[in-house]
């Protein structure tokens, strides 16, 4: 995720002037739109918009103003209008984002600015819709209910409008006008993870362009998690389907902007041309049809977005597209062209083909059980045939076992035939089909975009290899070992589950267990339990209720193997909480913060994963894992290097970075780091490095979660590295998958570029090192592709190419690179950039005097010479005031961007070497002439 780097950079190339200009054009149309004549009589003014605001009890918000540094600006002589949040507006916004934005004052400011609006404007001159520019720039939308007697503003609802002051009028709001919108519907929704499948059928219907015009629109978004809920390919029908796909989509959307406060119960005609039933339940809250508002209100440019759990269906493709999948799971093809396609005239048999396909471990085995007679005869048979690597992955023990027990290879291997010809196209989520050997195998298909198909949890590789006998789908394993029982009975088998087997039965769920399902069950061990604080197990024990909360959060409804995990997705458990997935090479499959030891046990009732730890429900953390008697300031006595007592979390919180503390817990990774085993090495941002983080980004982090977890997870890695283990150049993988560069300058270590202030601060999961920037500049790209990503590089993409520097810039590296920006080429004499692209030998000199060997970010960097690929130095000026300063005339204006092969700092010159020879061009001569580079 490079999104940071794009942000700034994109923000920086950015003329501000443009913010002054939408102000002063909002201020003209208000003029032309807004009538003086319907002016009612108001009451005499009581003390500027501050002074009022005090009176009215806004003690929130004029502190704010105040520690913004906007008292001033709003005591002024205006006249302005300001939408006021109550304090209890303001005690609702998340603890984390109300923390974040008093630390970070230009954030703040902004989210004030964006409550301001120019002029004074009272409640009979607004009008629904109306669009006014705030003082932060982005635009406020007035939207009016119910004839007249619910205003919004952003769709936060005016409860006393119209109180004069002398430089204006304040109307008070219930709610605090955030995030400030900064996208259309599908710009906020391609920003969003969870419409990923949303922004899929949004783009495959060609209808980007319509939601993306001036509106206003209401739209009621499914998330991916409501796709997901569909039938088995219904959603893949859809998109095939563009007509239906549009006529489904259509139906989620409104004319006109409809936040919370002006929906009632009653239909409401969408631009499908149907209605939708919305109906207002005090316990599930906003129905659309049965679907349930999730997340309301969420503000775009040209409209609003509420977020559904549900896809909406219209009335006429309702029961055509359920009933097209409720149909017999194994249904033979009717499609004679679906026929043809499948059969392709195979000239094998099922044997002769696997052997064509290489699974020679396969053939030898039917023929070592007696079987190829058999599976060469008329068939049809369904094979699921695992490849040579998967046999190979199978314990020697296991192999040998199979070998020397004919018997036992043949029920292995008849466990891998469906008696029948059974394809892809047939296969649908958690059918199951009995197999030659007696017990059922389990199909699953997981993803809507790219399917994944397995069979009791193998992959399949290779589906529909057609035989003159039946179908061979390739398998990444071998289906064993084979399912014998239940869940419980599982459980029960294996003496490492004594103790959840007889916590199950204390809490009367075994029977539910042991039904048809299908679940999944991460499956704690007895050392998992073992691993509890003291009296926690008792506490369970003793409290079934407890204890039958915990042990269903360890259940999913559905059967989920490995090959259906997604990294980074929210899982439902039959408890109603939800689980996080994190999957990463270094660490495994992590849930929450238990670590899948052993994966896929297939059931006849589902799946287990084998986890190190218990899974204990976000609302019972305190109850179960907190010692009443122990406080903070208790434990910081005997907090030792050698002996800590604080885990992760709470040694950041008494390390004073608290900001950082509330952001994790915001972005649901409190518990990983509370109760996690670890270890655990967190590079974690001090809260004056959080203070240091430009408003743009604030913002952004504060408005999507999911950006917010992934540069959160970038800052933890899953292992404990301390500083005398470091060294120069040392990239370490992050939890969220890119690596963190360690580089050593002197005495000063750096992680992505921000220094270390406070080196290996131990704690009982992990260390920290304390950092004094945020590591925003997430390297997914390498130096060429990050430059062929941005246009504000669109010259030097093009010079790299005709120089053929592209691989090079995309290896390993590491590499320093000054990289002018399109400005920077613009600056050039004339004629002087059409010279070097017609001369590679020159635009290679000037390119490489760019580049330098090895990783130095700004931290890194002091003033003096720094020798170049070319051979030649670059004269470094660090400034006073921290800027960079390059050969006398070019500045760095955007250091530290990361790349996965080293840093890029942008300038705004282009570097030109002093030895450059080739002056055959006059504007070369030229520069010579006037000193503005010396031949030597």
């Amino acid at each position: 995720m490079q999104f940071v780097a794009v942000v700034l950079l994109s923000f920086w190339a950015c003329c501000s002037h443009g913010a002054e200009l939408h102000r002063l054009h909002w201020s003209e149309n208000v003029q032309t739109k807004l009538d003086p004549l319907t002016l009612k009589q108001h009451a005499p003014p009581s003390g500027n918009i501050v002074q009022l605001a005090e009176k009215l009890g806004a003690k929130t918000l004029v502190k704010l103003v105040k520690d913004a540094g906007l008292q001033g600006a709003l005591s002024g002589k205006g006249p302005f209008t300001v939408f006021g949040p109550t304090d209890k507006a303001f005690k609702a916004l998340p603890k984390a984002v109300l923390d974040l934005l008093m630390a970070n004052k230009t954030a703040l400011q902004e989210v004030l600015k964006y409550h301001v609006i120019l002029g004074d404007i009272f409640s009979s001159q607004l009008k629904n819709n109306l669009i006014a520019s705030s003082l932060q720039g982005a635009p406020i939308r007035v939207n009016i209910y119910k004839d007249g007697k619910v205003i919004t503003a952003s769709g936060c609802e005016v409860i006393l409008p119209d109180q004069n002051a002398t430089n204006g009028v304040i109307h008070v709001v219930d709610k605090v006008l955030f995030p400030v919108p900064v996208g259309t519907i599908v710009g906020t929704a391609v920003a969003n993870h969870d419409f990923r499948t949303l922004v899929l059928a949004v783009t495959k219907a060609s209808l980007t362009g319509a939601l993306s015009a001036k509106g206003p629109f209401t739209v009621f978004a499914p998330t991916n998690e409501a796709f997901s809920k569909l039938p088995p390919g219904a959603f893949d029908r859809l998109l095939h389907n563009v007509t239906e796909l549009t006529q489904v989509l259509l139906y989620h959307v409104v004319n006109g902007s409809f936040y919370s406060a002006g929906l009632s119960n009653g239909d409401v005609k969408t631009l499908n041309g149907k209605s939708v039933t919305i109906k207002l339940n005090h316990d599930a809250g906003v129905l659309v049809n049965t679907a349930r508002v999730v997340i309301a209100d969420v503000s775009t440019t040209n409209g609003v977005i509420h977020a559904i759990d549900e896809v909406l269906l219209p009335p006429a493709l309702r029961q055509k597209i359920m009933e097209s999948h409720t149909k017999n799971l194994a249904e033979p093809i009717e499609n004679l062209d679906q026929l043809d396609e499948h059969r392709a005239n195979p000239t094998e048999n099922i044997v002769q083909l696997a052997t064509k396909l290489g699974a020679t471990t396969l053939v030898k085995l039917l023929q070592d059980a007696g079987l190829v007679g058999a599976l060469g005869g008329p068939g049809p048979f369904t094979v699921f045939g695992p490849s040579n690597q998967a046999f190979n992955a199978l314990p020697n023990k296991v192999i040998d076992q199979l070998k020397s027990n004919v018997t036992a290879l043949q029920e292995v291997l008849k466990y891998h035939v469906i008696s029948g010809d059974v394809f892809s196209s047939q296969l649908k989520n958690d059918m199951t089909a009995n197999s030659l050997q007696g017990s059922p195998i389990r199909i699953n298909i997981y993803g809507t975009d790219t399917k994944v198909i397995t069979a009791d949890g193998c992959k399949v590789d290779l589906a529909d290899q057609n035989a003159t006998n039946g179908v061979i789908h390739v398998v990444d394993k071998v289906l064993y070992p084979i399912p014998s029982g239940t869940i419980v009975d599982l459980a029960k088998s294996d003496k490492h589950f004594s103790t959840l087997v007889s916590l199950v039965v204390k809490a009367n769920l075994a029977g539910t267990l042991s039904s048809a399902g299908p679940f999944t069950v991460f499956a704690p061990t007895n050392e998992a339990f073992e691993k509890l604080p003291a009296d926690v197990l008792n506490k369970l024990v003793s409290n079934v209720t407890a204890l039958g909360l915990v042990l269903r959060y360890h259940v999913v409804q559905g059967t989920v193997y490995s090959a259906g995990l997604v990294n980074g997705e929210m899982v439902p458990t039959v408890n109603g909480a939800k689980l996080t997935v994190n999957i990463s090479s270094s660490a495994g499959v992590l849930i929450n913060s238990a670590r899948v030891v052993m994966a896929d046990l297939s059931t006849t009732n589902g799946v287990v994963h084998v986890i190190d730890s218990v899974l204990i429900p976000p609302t019972m953390w305190e109850d179960l894992l907190v010692p009443a008697e122990s406080s903070i300031d208790e434990i910081e006595e005997t907090n030792t290097a050698e002996s800590p007592r604080f885990n992760i979390l709470d040694l950041a919180d008494n390390l004073g970075a608290h900001t950082l503390v509330q952001l994790v817990q915001t972005a649901g990774l409190g518990s990983a780091l509370r109760y996690g085993k670890g270890p655990f090495t967190v590079f974690g941002p001090s809260d004056a490095a959080f203070k240091k983080l430009k408003p743009e980004i604030v913002m952004h982090l504060l408005s999507n979660v999911t950006a917010l977890k992934e540069v959160l997870e970038y800052h933890v890695i899953a292992e404990d590295v301390y500083s005398s283990q470091l060294k120069n150049d040392l990239v370490v993988k992050s939890m969220q998958g890119a690596g963190v560069r360690v580089n050593i300058y002197g005495e000063k270590i750096t992680a992505s570029g921000c220094p270390i202030s406070k080196a290996d601060q131990n704690a009982t999961n992990g260390v920290i090192h304390v950092l004094d920037c945020v590591m925003t500049s997430i390297p997914t790209m390498n130096a060429a592709e990050l430059v062929a990503s941005l246009k504000d590089f669109k010259t030097l993409k093009l010079a790299l190419q005709h120089a053929g520097l592209v691989n090079t810039l995309s290896g390993s590296g590491p590499f320093t690179i000054f990289a002018p920006t399109d400005v920077a080429f613009n600056a050039l004499p004339p004629g002087m950039l059409d010279h070097l692209l017609h001369n590679v030998t020159a635009l290679t000199q000037v390119l490489t005097y760019h580049v330098v060997k090895g990783t130095f970010y700004s931290a890194g960097l002091k003033s003096g010479d720094v020798r170049t690929v070319n051979g030649k130095s670059v004269k470094v000026d660090v400034q006073a005031d921290g800027m960079i300063k390059l050969n006398g005339n070019s500045y760095v204006v955007w250091p530290d961007t990361s790349v996965s092969n080293g840093v890029i700092h942008s300038i705004n010159q282009v570097l030109l070497p002093p030895t450059f020879k080739d002056i055959s061009h006059p504007s070369m001569k030229n520069l010579i002439m006037t000193n503005k580079f010396t031949k030597l």
